[in-house]
């Protein structure tokens, strides 16, 4: 039980890591293309 509660946390975990950094190179590319709107 605490083995596969623990694998399901880590699965957890790298795909919020995975969407932390999706969501930073999303930002830094608007940022790029267009930053007279952001400014």
């Amino acid at each position: 039980m605490l083995g596969t509660v623990r694998q399901e946390e880590r699965g957890i975990v790298r795909t919020f890591d995975g969407i932390i950094e999706l969501v930073a190179i999303l930002e830094s590319c608007l940022a790029h293309e267009s930053p007279e709107k952001d400014s």
